[in-house]
């Protein structure tokens, strides 16, 4: 810019003269500061300024979305940053984007179900923040701010951030015949499944899982990237998590990065077939209904010990395999095997019958049965073995016990 000290000046006379806003900003009125002499002299040198023609009649992208950013949104922008960092600051932001090819955004997951009371970095630059700290203050705010209806509502325990660049791109609103590049989303997706990996590896730390719920995804770019103060939501459907769950604790977030460490070395096709039972798991873990529950917990078992398609008695097949691959000594392994005879059969239960009348033993045999998925899950992870020989296994080949990493 070459005029940064006149419209840093102009700038902070109208940041003086305004008061912060109590709620944030409707888009569709004048902020207050405009009607101030000060207000009124920035906004006509933002109007007159040369060298911010690339928000003259422009197009601002943002990953797969673009919206109307002109010189007045600009302006808005700059007064509210500046009320933060302060004018100079702003100013070099402003600056800084225009002669760059490539700005800082953030695809943000929120959550459910699992609260934190710090920031836990895992893998593939991904960590976990509390729900007020992701990294946009807009989105910060949004999330604390919580529903104005009297409507129930998913609180907002807690986020997974990845941090990346994006193309800084503003296209003509005018000009029909411009060439625009199609948004190439493999990148995005890619990271999208990146959070979703992280998210069901946190829902192994805990005993029966955590039932941790993503809620909704936006991407969002930095604080210091002049642009609109909404975001494009990307919605979960998810169940409602059980809001007692205690915040996440440094011994079960090193958990966590060391399994997605190990999920992330596994061939595509073993993390695929992995997703299938951790989603189940995490889902089983997340209702009060064990009727729902039950039909989860039926898919994980059936995903995990009957995954080359065998056919015959599936709860025979599926006891004995689940036993074998527990390991411990004869009693042990048959003790294994009747209880997941008896939980398949109540998961059966539920899936033809569409209820269960549980009594407390039988809950006990579907929360044991709820650990066993965890546990194998874990061990599968860790082994890097998604998909035992179980010809071997039937066989009587030995395997060690089951037991948390």
């Amino acid at each position: 810019m070459n005029n940064k000290d006149a419209i840093t000046e102009t700038l902070a006379q109208a940041v003086a003269t305004s008061e912060p806003a109590q709620d944030p900003r409707d888009p569709f009125q004048p902020p207050a500061w405009r009607e101030t002499e000060e207000g009124k002299a920035f906004l006509t040198d933002v109007r007159e300024a040369d060298s911010l023609q690339l928000f003259d009649g422009t197009l601002q992208v943002v990953g797969p979305s673009a919206s109307a950013f002109g010189r007045d949104d600009l302006a808005n922008w700059m007064v509210e940053r500046a009320m933060t960092v302060g004018a100079k600051q702003t100013v070099e932001e402003l600056d800084r984007y225009i002669g760059e090819d490539r700005f800082d955004a953030h695809l943000v997951m929120v959550l459910s179900g699992l609260p934190v009371d710090a920031e836990h970095v895992l893998a593939n630059g991904t960590r976990l923040v509390p729900a007020h700290n992701v990294p946009n203050e807009r989105l910060a705010a949004a999330l604390a701010g919580g529903s104005r209806t009297l409507l129930p509502n998913a609180s907002n325990s807690s986020a997974l951030v990845c941090d990346l660049q994006l193309t800084k791109e503003h296209r003509s609103q005018t000009d029909g015949s411009e060439e625009r590049k199609r948004f190439d989303g493999s990148a995005l997706d890619e990271m999208r499944r990146t959070l979703e990996d992280a998210r069901l590896c946190l829902t192994l730390v805990r005993r029966d899982g955590c039932g941790v719920q993503a809620i909704a995804t936006p991407l969002v770019a930095g604080d210091d990237v002049p642009n609109h103060d909404w975001f494009v939501w990307r919605l979960h459907s998810y169940r409602t998590p059980s809001p007692l769950a205690p915040p996440l604790i440094p011994v079960e977030a090193q958990v966590a990065r060391s399994l997605l460490d190990s999920f992330g070395a596994l061939d595509p096709a073993s993390q695929d077939h992995l997703r299938i039972p951790m989603q189940k798991l995490n889902e089983c873990a997340a209702g009060f209904d064990w009727t729902q529950g039950a039909i989860d917990l039926r898919v994980a078992l059936e995903s995990l010990f009957l995954n080359d398609n065998t056919s015959g008695e599936l709860s025979y097949r599926l006891a004995l395999r689940a036993a074998m691959f527990t390991g411990g000594d004869l009693n042990a392994r048959e003790d294994t095997r009747k209880k997941i005879k008896t939980a398949y059969g109540l998961c059966s239960n539920a899936v033809h019958n569409g209820r269960l009348d549980l009594k407390a033993k039988d809950v006990e045999t579907l929360e044991w049965a709820r650990e066993l998925v965890r546990n194998t899950l874990r061990r599968m992870i860790g082994d890097g073995n998604a998909k035992p020989d179980w010809a071997s296994i039937e066989l009587g080949g030995e395997t060690a016990n089951c037991s948390d990493p």
